[in-house]
């Protein structure tokens, strides 16, 4: 006859098979629905990378990284069943979403990027060099530039701290640096240099040419009477020091905001 002892001991080892085969079949379940989870991503993205970023850019960006996380998912478990064929749709889309990103970036770029006024330029200078000049300095344009003044204001007096208007709207910086973040994390890192070098270089090539710095053949240098190329070369020396001191390091600091990058130009 069995022992009540034995019984209780039989029940015990029952009870724990029962118990552990249904922890595996349950953590068994969850894989299952992890990976079956991945292999429908695609499907549901696909509808917003269509519809691209323009009037939702966070959830735009929110997709290209469930997107990145399952290319990233199916490289790392080939040997699913059909993880290729899965592998390769979630590519293209995010090849695809990386277009319309790129397409973005620059169009913002192009939106805000807005050259300088050349008389904000000259407020800019420091207070010596601007007293030192006689009359206003000339702009391509022709008209002397009178540095703007703020009721009240006095932009010579010493202390005042003067300073360049902002270039771009600072509410349009974060969302450059978001995508510029995921052309990075995508090795479009060439693609977001070059968007931003093309459009950020010639606003700054413009703002030169509004102040009348020219580009000169030599031949055009030699057709011009001392006198008046002297005084483009002093209007010259006077912008470009400002170009250097205030124009240059925003466009340094804007561009290692957005693409993390040390040169652009």
């Amino acid at each position: 006859m069995t022992s009540p002892s034995h019984l209780s001991l039989v029940m015990q080892v029952r009870t724990h098979a029962f118990r552990t085969a249904h922890e595996n079949i349950d953590s068994t379940l969850k894989a299952a629905e992890v990976v079956l989870t991945q292999f429908d991503v695609s499907r549901q993205m696909e509808a917003k990378i269509n519809r691209g970023p323009q009037g939702d850019l966070t959830g735009f960006l929110a997709a290209v990284d469930q997107l990145q996380a399952n290319v990233e998912f199916f490289s790392l478990n080939r040997s699913y069943k059909s993880s290729d064929g899965a592998l390769n749709h979630a590519r293209g889309l995010l090849q695809k979403g990386m277009t319309k990103i790129e397409d973005e970036f620059k169009a913002l770029l192009v939106q805000h990027s807005k050259p300088v006024d050349p008389a904000r330029v000259h407020e800019a200078l420091p207070a010596a060099l601007r007293a030192s000049t006689a009359t206003s300095p000339v702009a391509a344009d022709g008209k002397r530039l009178t540095p703007p003044q703020s009721p009240g204001s006095e932009p010579t007096k010493a202390g005042l701290p003067l300073q360049l208007p902002v270039l771009m709207a600072p509410r349009i910086v974060p969302q450059l640096h978001e995508m510029a973040q995921r052309m990075i994390g995508a090795a479009f890192h060439q693609q977001c240099l070059k968007a931003y070098r093309d459009v950020r270089s010639s606003t700054l090539e413009q703002s030169l040419r509004k102040l009348g710095v020219e580009k000169l053949s030599k031949d055009d240098v030699q057709k011009l009477q001392w006198e008046t190329l002297e005084g483009k070369i002093g209007n010259w020396i006077q912008y470009m020091r400002a170009a250097v001191s205030h124009l240059f390091p925003y466009e340094i600091g804007i561009m290692q905001k957005n693409c993390h990058l040390s040169l652009c130009f």
